[in-house]
């Protein structure tokens, strides 16, 4: 049913921190080309809010709360962190 509602893939990038995205951004420089893809992304650490980790990156569309993850349908997941 989801793969009806929406033709693109969806990768979900999970960062705990600003050193998470900073060692994805050669990855999304590549993915973020790709128009068969939808990137999205959340944060999973308290400490770091996702305005903090993204949002000097200049990321300020497509980011959701951890909340709303859960229960978002995704193709890939990524997370840099153990």
């Amino acid at each position: 049913m989801s793969r009806a509602s929406h033709d693109n893939r969806r990768v979900l990038f999970e960062a705990a921190t600003p050193l998470s995205l900073a060692i994805f951004w050669p990855v999304y420089e590549r993915l973020r080309r790709d128009a068969r893809l939808e990137i999205w992304f959340t944060t999973s650490d308290g400490w770091w809010t996702a305005d903090q980790v993204f949002g000097a990156s200049g990321i300020t569309e497509r980011v959701i709360s951890p909340r709303d993850a859960h229960w978002k349908k995704c193709d890939a997941y990524i997370n840099t962190d153990f």
